[in-house]
């Protein structure tokens, strides 16, 4: 993956969510963390090419247009939905966002 280098010209000054680090569990002591990477576009054009081994990718795909989500949980991965990705605000028993990485949009 080749990446862009901003220059001044095309900062825009906005950024996109493009991954989140979640914690599991009641205290800092014990619980789980869980990774959750959007996908990128070519990727999403990818799996569109080869319908019928992506058939349950695709079925997770947000109807906002938005591209897609992976959960890393361990050893299992995933595809999950953004609106998944929007519930990631719980604490005690449910995922809290811990860690959220964001990458800038150019013009």
């Amino acid at each position: 993956m080749e990446v862009e280098k901003p220059t001044p010209s095309r900062v825009t000054g906005q950024y996109e969510l493009v991954a989140v680090l979640t914690h599991k569990g009641r205290s800092s002591d014990a619980g789980h963390y869980v990774g959750w990477v959007r996908e990128e576009e070519q990727q999403q054009k990818d799996a569109a090419a080869s319908a019928e081994q992506n058939a349950a990718k695709r079925s997770k795909k947000g109807d906002d247009g938005v591209p897609g989500w992976v959960k890393f949980d361990d050893d299992t991965v995933s595809a999950v939905t953004s609106d998944e990705v929007l519930r990631l605000h719980g604490g005690g028993d449910w995922h809290m966002g811990y860690l959220f990485l964001y990458r800038a949009k150019l013009g």
